[in-house]
C-alpha cells in the first residue's frame, strides 16, 4: 500500500482565502521567570512583527502550558513582554514556544465552508470516498512556518485534509493538562497530508462509534503529545480505515483504536509514547509494519480483538512489557497472526494473556550493535491467564533472556529451535511467573476413577540407532548463576499423595522418584538411579534423608534400603554394596552377602567399616580385616574382698566391649567375694550373655595353676555392670593380678 491517492482530486478550499496565515515560528530558548511578564532569548530568536500575536510556552518538564496570551512589547529579537505574568520560571532547553496568528476562527470557517460544500446525497459515508469529498489546503506560504491554532478543529464528513506547512496546535489551558483534542474528524473526515506539532497536549480523534468511517489517512505526522493518561495522538472509532503512514512521537497512547473494525494499514511509527498502539475490540485488523522505539511501558497491547495481523519491530526503551495480547478485557483475542521483533528493549518480551486460535513468530535479542544503551529484556515469554483454542508460538530467544511460562497454553512452543511443550491439551496446563518460585509449573488434575495407570504428564521418547552417545529421556540442567546459602537441586521431586498400601518389597508405597531401567542386554548394566557428585568441598553420591516423626505408633524411618536377589545359574547377590574401588569391581559368586563393604586398593587409615556413636569411632574392621573396639571407657571401684587398701584399674584404651583389668589387694580384710564392680560406660539394652576373663600376666596365671579360681558370675551381671569374685581362696596381699575381659551382649 504505497499510496492513496483519495481526495486528491476534486474540489478545493484554500484556508488562506478565510484568513488563515503560516507565520507562526517557534522559539526554543526562551527564559521565563514565575510571576513576571518579561521572556528572554540568548539567541535572539524574536521578531519585531511578534508584537499582538498569539503566544504560548509549554514547559516539557512540567506537561503544561505556564503562559498563554499575547506578546505586548517586542523590547529586542532577544526580548519581549507577555500581556501577562507567567506561571513558573523555565530555563533554555526545558520549554516550547510559539508566536503566532491564532487561526482557529479562520480554519474552521473554511473547513465549515468545504462541508457544506459537500453534495447532501454523499453524505452517508457508506458512500465510496473520492467522489463526492472537498479537499481543505494548507499551503506554505513562508519557509520554516506554520499555522497556529488556539481552539480545536472540526473537520466535517467527507472533507479532507492536504497540509503542506505544518499545524500547531495551542489547545488547552496553562498550569493544567490538556485533554481537549487538537482536531476532531467526523465520519468520513480523512487526512491526505497533515504534520502537526500537539504541543504537549492531545491529538486528533477519528470517526465516531459503531459508525462507518470510511477514512483515509496517507500521511500523517504527530509531534509532542503530552503524556497523560487522557492524552491520545490518533483516536480511530467507527469502521473502515486505510492508512498509508502514521509517525507519533508522545503520547500516552500513539494510537488508540477502539471499536474500530477493517482497518487496512501500511506502516505505523510509535517514539516515545507511554504506550504504543492500543487495539482495543478491533476487528480486522491488517497491516504491513509498525515500528516501536523508545516506549516508556508497552509496545502494543491488543483486548479483545479478531482477525489480526501484521509485523512489529520494537527497538529500544524501557518498556515493561513489548506485546501485551489480552491484560484488559476478559474476551480473548481470536485469529491473532504476529511477526514480533524485540530488541534490548526491556522488561517482558511478549505478555499472553487472553488469545485463541493465534500464531506468534518472535524473535527476542539483547544484542547490543547499535543499541549498546537499551534495557535489557529480562523474560522472553510470560504466558498467564486463560489461553485456550489453538495456539501456535515459534520464538528464537537470546539465552541470556529467561522465559517464564505461566497460566494455560494450548498449543506449540517452539523455541529457539526445539518444541518446549508439544501439543497441551485441556488435561494440562503451563502456569507460574511467581516472584520467588514456580517459574515453569505443568499443573493438572487426575480423573478420580481410573481404570489403568495415570500419570499426571507423561514423556514418551523413541531412542533409535547405536551411535556411542549418551541419551536421555529428559535432561535438566541448572546453570551456574545462583550462589545462595540453601538447597540447588537439578530436579526436585515432591509427592503428597496419602496411599495406604504397603509392603516394602513389593513396592507398595508412596515414592517421591522411583527409576526403572528395563532394558534388555545380555551384556550392559543397568541402574535403576545414578547419582555423581563432584567440584564441592564435600562431594555426596546419594543423600537420603528421613528424620520426622513417623505418623503412626511403631512406625519406622529407614534412610536407605536394597533388595537383591538372583535365582539365575551361578548367581551374584548382594543386597548393598559399598567400597572404595580404584577400577571396576572383580565380581564374584562368593560375594554373596546381605551387605558387601570394599576399601578397595586403599592404603593406610582406610578401613574396611567403621562404627561411630555421635561422631567417636565404636566399632572398626580395619583395612586388613581387624576388629577394632573403640568408645568411652568403662569405670572400676576396688570392692572388699580386695581388702581396705587394695586397688582396681582398667588400662586406658579399654571399652565397654573388651579391655585390661588390674587388681592389687592391700591392707586388711582381704577375703573371698566381689573383688570389683565395673560399670559400662553406656548401658546395654539387656544384661549381657556372657563375659569372658583370660589371663594377663604371670601370678594371674598361677591362680589357674593353683586352682584358686577368680570368676565373673552371671547373676552379679546386669545392663550397667559387671564384677569380678575371688573363689574358693583370697588374693595374696600385694600382689599385682591382670585379666583381659571380653564382653558379648
Amino acid at each position: 500500500m504505497s499510496d492513496i491517492s483519495e481526495g486528491s482530486s476534486g474540489p478545493t478550499i484554500n484556508v488562506a482565502a478565510y484568513g488563515a496565515v503560516a507565520d507562526a515560528h517557534r522559539v526554543d530558548d526562551a527564559v521565563t521567570t514565575s510571576g513576571s511578564p518579561t521572556v528572554t532569548s540568548a539567541g535572539n530568536n524574536f521578531r519585531l512583527s511578534d508584537v499582538g500575536k498569539q503566544i504560548n510556552i509549554y514547559d516539557i518538564t512540567n506537561g503544561y502550558y505556564i503562559f498563554q496570551g499575547t506578546v505586548l512589547h517586542v523590547t529586542s529579537t532577544g526580548s519581549i513582554t507577555l500581556s501577562g505574568n507567567a506561571a513558573d520560571s523555565d530555563v533554555t532547553g526545558k520549554s516550547i514556544t510559539w508566536i503566532g496568528t491564532d487561526n482557529a476562527s479562520a480554519i474552521n470557517a473554511a473547513l465549515t465552508a468545504a462541508g457544506n460544500m459537500v453534495p447532501t446525497d454523499v453524505i452517508d459515508v457508506n458512500h465510496p470516498t473520492g467522489s463526492g469529498q472537498v479537499t481543505v489546503v494548507f499551503p506554505v506560504t513562508l519557509a520554516g512556518a506554520a499555522y497556529l491554532f488556539n481552539s480545536t478543529l472540526n473537520v466535517p464528513t467527507n472533507v479532507v485534509i492536504n497540509a503542506d506547512a505544518m499545524l500547531v496546535s495551542n489547545v488547552g489551558t496553562a498550569g493544567t493538562t490538556n485533554t481537549v483534542q487538537a482536531m476532531n474528524f467526523s465520519p468520513g473526515g480523512s487526512i491526505l497530508k497533515l504534520q502537526m506539532d500537539c504541543q504537549g497536549g492531545n491529538g486528533i480523534i477519528m470517526g465516531s462509534s459503531n459508525t462507518q468511517s470510511h477514512a483515509f489517512i496517507q500521511d500523517l505526522t504527530l509531534w509532542e503529545v503530552g503524556n497523560n493518561a487522557s492524552q491520545y495522538a490518533l483516536t480511530l472509532q467507527g469502521n473502515d480505515w486505510q492508512i498509508s503512514r502514521f509517525w507519533t512521537k508522545g503520547g500516552y497512547y500513539g494510537l488508540y483504536a477502539a471499536g474500530a473494525d477493517d482497518i487496512l494499514f501500511d506502516k505505523l511509527y510509535f517514539i516515545g509514547c507511554y504506550i504504543g498502539a492500543w487495539f482495543y475490540d478491533c476487528e480486522q485488523v491488517i497491516g504491513g509494519d509498525i515500528q516501536c522505539d523508545t516506549n516508556l511501558h508497552y509496545n502494543l497491547q491488543i483486548d479483545a480483538c479478531h482477525s489480526i495481523t501484521f509485523k512489529c519491530n520494537a527497538f529500544y526503551g524501557p518498556v515493561s512489557y513489548g506485546l501485551v495480547l489480552g491484560s484488559y478485557s476478559s474476551a480473548p483475542n481470536r485469529n491473532v497472526f504476529i511477526e514480533y521483533t524485540g530488541q534490548r528493549h526491556g522488561g517482558v518480551g511478549v505478555y499472553i494473556n487472553y488469545i485463541m486460535d493465534s500464531t506468534l513468530i518472535v524473535n527476542l535479542t539483547n544484542s547490543a550493535l547499535f543499541n549498546s544503551g537499551g534495557t535489557a529484556i529480562t523474560t522472553g515469554l510470560q504466558y498467564t491467564g486463560n489461553t485456550t483454542g489453538t495456539m501456535t508460538v515459534i520464538a528464537n530467544v537470546d539465552i541470556n533472556i529467561s522465559t517464564q511460562t505461566t497460566g494455560t497454553i494450548y498449543g506449540n512452543l517452539l523455541l529457539n529451535g526445539q518444541l518446549q511443550n508439544g501439543t497441551i491439551t485441556t488435561a494440562g496446563s503451563l502456569s507460574g511467573s511467581s516472584a520467588s518460585s514456580n517459574f515453569l509449573n505443568i499443573t493438572g488434575t487426575l480423573p478420580s476413577t481410573l481404570t489403568a495407570a495415570a500419570a499426571g504428564a507423561f514423556l514418551n521418547i523413541t531412542g533409535a540407532g547405536s551411535s556411542g552417545q549418551q541419551v536421555s529421556a529428559l535432561q535438566t540442567t541448572l546453570n551456574a548463576g545462583w550462589a545462595g546459602g540453601a538447597s540447588s537441586m537439578g530436579i526436585q521431586v515432591t509427592n503428597n499423595s496419602a496411599g495406604t498400601n504397603t509392603g516394602i518389597f513389593n513396592q507398595n508405597g508412596n515414592f517421591a522418584l522411583q527409576g526403572y531401567c528395563l532394558g534388555s542386554t545380555g551384556t550392559g548394566y543397568n541402574y535403576g538411579i545414578e547419582g555423581r557428585a563432584s567440584n564441592a568441598f564435600y562431594n555426596i553420591g546419594l543423600y537420603a534423608r528421613c528424620l520426622t516423626a513417623t505418623s503412626g505408633s511403631g512406625g519406622a524411618n529407614i534412610g536407605v534400603i536394597g533388595f537383591a536377589r538372583n535365582t539365575g545359574t551361578s548367581p551374584i547377590e548382594i543386597g548393598g554394596y559399598f567400597g572404595m574401588p580404584s577400577g571396576e569391581p572383580s565380581w564374584s559368586s562368593s560375594w554373596n552377602a546381605a551387605l558387601v563393604a570394599d576399601n578397595g586398593a586403599e592404603s593406610a587409615n582406610a578401613a574396611i567399616f567403621l562404627g561411630l556413636r555421635n561422631g567417636t569411632m565404636n566399632f572398626e574392621i580395619d583395612k586388613n580385616g581387624h576388629i577394632v573396639t573403640g568408645g568411652t571407657q568403662p569405670t572400676v571401684v576396688s570392692q572388699s574382698a580386695n581388702g581396705s587398701t587394695g586397688t582396681a584399674t582398667i588400662t586406658s584404651e579399654g571399652t565397654d566391649v573388651c579391655g585390661t583389668i588390674n587388681i592389687t589387694p592391700g591392707g586388711t580384710g582381704i577375703t573371698t567375694g566381689a573383688l570389683a564392680i565395673i560399670t559400662f560406660a553406656n548401658a546395654y539394652g539387656s544384661a549381657p550373655k556372657t563375659i569372658h576373663l583370660q589371663p594377663a600376666n604371670a601370678a594371674t596365671q598361677a591362680l589357674v595353676a593353683n586352682t584358686t579360681q577368680v570368676a565373673v558370675y552371671p547373676a552379679n551381671t546386669t545392663t550397667t555392670t559387671w564384677q569380678i569374685n575371688s573363689g574358693s581362696s583370697a588374693l595374696t596381699t600385694g600382689t599385682a593380678y591382670a585379666w583381659t575381659y571380653l564382653v558379648i551382649g
